[in-house]
C-alpha cells in the first residue's frame, strides 16, 4: 500500500502539534509489519529538516516528493484548476492523507483528512473565520479522522458531515517521558531558571500559553494569585508565546511585574522537561482538541488541573481535576486540590491513563481506515 502524505505541515511546525502528530505517527508506522510505503509531499527547502527526522527510519519505506513551487501558490491553483495532480510529484499512490487542510487534486484516489481542532468555530470572537480552504477540504475528504471524540462531535455538528465518514483515533505522546527522580529536577530546575532570567530556583507550577487568548492565561494567574496562601511556597511558570494584544496581555505582565513567583518564560526548547520538573500542570484552556501536555504531565508523574470541557475530560479521565475555565475561584480550587490528599492518588491514576493511549495504536487504527477507503 503507497501512502502520500501531507509532509510539509509537518515539517515545518517542528514545536506544534503537528509535528508531535506527524513524526510519532509515521514512527509508529515504521514499526509496523505491514506492507506500506510512503510518499511524502513537501516544499524542497524543508528538505533537510525532512532528512534529519527520517534518518533513523527505514529508507526504503519513506520517499522525501518536494514541490519547487511554493505551497501557496500550488493552493491557489488548486483551488480553481485540476493541476498539477499530486503524482506529478509523488508518483502513483493508493490514497493522499491530509494532516491539515491541503487536498491537491489527484487521479481519483481516495482522499483521508485529519481534523486537530475547531477552535475557530467554537470560540469565534477570538479567530479569523477559518480559511476557505478549510471548509473545502472538510467537504471534499473521502473520509474525516478527528483527534478525539469531542472533535468528531463538533465536525459532525458544524459542518453537518454523516457520522459514518468520521472516525476518531486518539494521539498519544512522547513514549520515552517518565517521572524525574529528585536529583534530576534539582539539576534541571537551575538550568530552567537559569534560561528564565530568574532568580534562585524553587518548586513551581506550569502552565502553557500561546499567541492567543484560547489557554485561558489570565484567568489562571488570578486563579494561581488566589490559591497561593494554601499552597505554600510555590512559583508559576507560564512558558510559550504570550497573546498578542488586548487587556489580557496587559494584565499578564503587569502581574509579572508585581509579583516575583510569576515568571515569564517565553517560548522554550524542551517543554517536557518543565512538564517533568513541575509540581503540577494548569492545562485551564478553553478550548482543545485533544490536549496533548495532559498526557504528558501524566507520563512525567506530575498531576493536572484541567478544564470541563471539549476533549479535556477524553483525555484526563478519572486522572485529573477538573475546573470551569471561566470560573477564576473554581481553577484557584483546583490549584489546592493538586496539593491535597488526593496528590498521590491522581499522580498514580494519572500513569495508568497515560497508557491508554499509544502511537501504535494510532497506526494501526489509521492503517483500518486506509484499508476501508482502498
Amino acid at each position: 500500500m503507497k501512502i502520500a502524505f501531507d509532509f510539509n505541515t509537518v515539517v515545518k511546525n517542528k514545536y506544534s502539534g503537528f509535528y508531535t502528530f506527524g513524526i510519532n505517527l509515521l514512527k509508529a508506522f515504521d514499526a509496523m509489519d505491514e506492507d506500506l510505503e510512503f510518499r511524502l509531499f513537501l516544499h524542497r527547502k524543508y528538505m533537510h529538516e525532512a532528512e534529519a527526522v527520517l534518518k533513523d527510519m527505514n529508507p526504503e519505506r519513506f520517499k522525501l516528493c518536494p514541490a519547487r513551487m511554493r505551497i501557496n501558490h500550488l493552493k491557489k491553483l488548486w483551488k480553481n484548476f485540476n493541476f498539477p495532480r499530486l503524482e506529478h510529484y509523488t508518483g502513483k499512490f493508493d490514497l493522499y492523507h491530509s494532516f491539515h487542510n491541503m487536498m491537491p487534486p489527484n487521479r481519483g484516489k481516495a482522499r483521508v483528512l485529519t481534523v486537530h481542532d475547531l477552535r475557530r468555530y467554537r470560540l469565534p470572537g477570538f479567530y479569523n473565520k477559518a480559511p476557505e480552504i478549510f471548509e473545502r477540504a472538510v467537504r471534499t475528504a473521502d473520509h474525516i479522522i478527528t483527534v478525539s471524540d469531542a472533535t468528531r462531535k463538533d465536525t459532525c455538528e458544524i459542518f453537518n458531515v454523516d457520522e459514518n465518514k468520521v472516525t476518531t483515533v486518539h494521539l498519544s505522546c512522547d513514549p520515552h517521558l517518565r517521572p524525574l527522580t529528585a536529583a534530576e529536577k534539582d539539576s534541571a530546575r537551575v538550568r530552567i531558571f537559569s534560561a528564565a532570567g530568574s532568580q534562585e530556583p524553587g518548586a513551581y507550577l506550569l502552565s502553557i500559553s500561546a499567541d492567543d487568548h484560547r489557554k485561558n492565561i489570565g484567568r489562571t494567574i488570578e486563579a494561581f494569585k488566589l490559591a497561593k496562601p494554601q499552597i505554600g511556597s510555590m512559583k508559576l511558570i507560564v512558558a510559550g508565546f504570550l497573546p498578542k494584544n488586548g487587556e489580557e496581555l496587559a494584565r499578564i505582565q503587569a502581574a509579572a511585574e508585581q509579583d516575583k513567583d510569576i515568571i515569564l518564560a517565553g517560548p522554550v526548547e524542551d517543554l517536557n522537561l518543565l512538564i517533568a520538573c513541575s509540581e503540577g500542570l494548569l492545562f485551564n484552556s478553553l478550548y482543545e482538541g485533544f490536549g496533548i501536555p495532559i498526557l504528558e504531565a501524566f507520563a512525567c508523574g506530575v498531576p493536572v488541573l484541567t478544564s470541563d470541557c471539549s476533549s479535556m475530560p477524553e483525555v484526563g479521565g478519572d486522572a485529573a481535576v477538573y475546573a470551569d475555565p471561566y470560573d477564576v475561584a473554581a481553577i484557584a480550587e483546583g490549584i489546592v486540590r493538586l496539593f491535597s490528599a488526593e496528590r498521590e492518588t491522581l499522580i498514580e491514576r494519572g500513569g495508568l491513563r497515560r497508557r491508554d493511549f499509544s502511537w501504535e495504536k494510532a497506526a494501526k487504527e489509521t492503517l483500518e481506515v486506509y484499508k476501508q477507503m482502498i
